[in-house]
């Protein structure tokens, strides 16, 4: 589409706005041009008065139709209606998207709920770090300590991590210790340097 048919269909776009506002108030000055006739009692300012607000109520209503006619013809220019069409496609596709990811992170969650180690680490990532979701740490915690409790070795090295420094909970170096040979166990090599340095084996 060229720079122009776009400027030509915002225009277009106005006019038709425009046309609805200038035919709905075409009709209230033309109804109250009468009444303000009546109201002002005096003859030659109520008769200017009338004539005046009649006259830009037509006008309003002459105009109105053209604008309305613009607004419906000038967008449709096959350009436009095809850049119309290919940004409602856009949306659609989005919309999917959208529920696609909603649909997967339903599935991923009742994973989790029934047991997934694999699914319960994840989303104790995503608490944790705030990814996807309003970070809460103790919530993380939380599915941490469930895909932990699975055998997840990754969620037993970063519960170790948690509780030995600190991270987000009280300090507790038995704890954390205990994560860390769970992980080491299953061959975890972070775990095992860990327990390495604090003189483990």
């Amino acid at each position: 589409m060229s720079k122009g048919d776009g400027v030509v269909y915002q225009i277009g776009q106005r006019c038709w706005k425009a046309g609805w506002w200038l035919l709905l108030w075409g009709f209230v000055l033309s109804f109250i041009s009468g009444t303000v006739f009546a109201a002002v009692g005096d003859y030659e300012l109520g008769i200017a008065l009338f004539y005046f607000l009649f006259g830009v109520g037509v006008f309003m209503l002459s105009v109105a139709p053209i604008l309305i006619i613009i607004g419906w013809v000038v967008p449709a220019n096959p350009a436009i209606q095809q850049e119309r069409e290919e940004r409602r496609a856009r949306e659609r596709a989005q919309r999917q998207e959208q529920e696609r990811e909603r649909a997967e992170q339903e599935r991923r969650k009742q994973a989790a709920e029934q047991g997934n180690a694999e699914e319960q680490f994840n989303r104790g990532t995503c608490f944790f770090f705030g990814r996807g979701v309003p970070e809460d740490k103790a919530e993380g915690m939380r599915w941490y300590r469930k895909a932990a409790m699975r055998g997840h070795v990754e969620a037993q090295y970063n519960l170790g991590m948690c509780y030995f420094y600190g991270y987000s909970v009280i300090e507790d170096k038995d704890e954390g210790i205990k994560w860390f040979c769970q992980a080491a166990e299953q061959g975890h090599a972070k775990a095992r340097e860990e327990l390495r340095q604090m003189g483990i084996n």
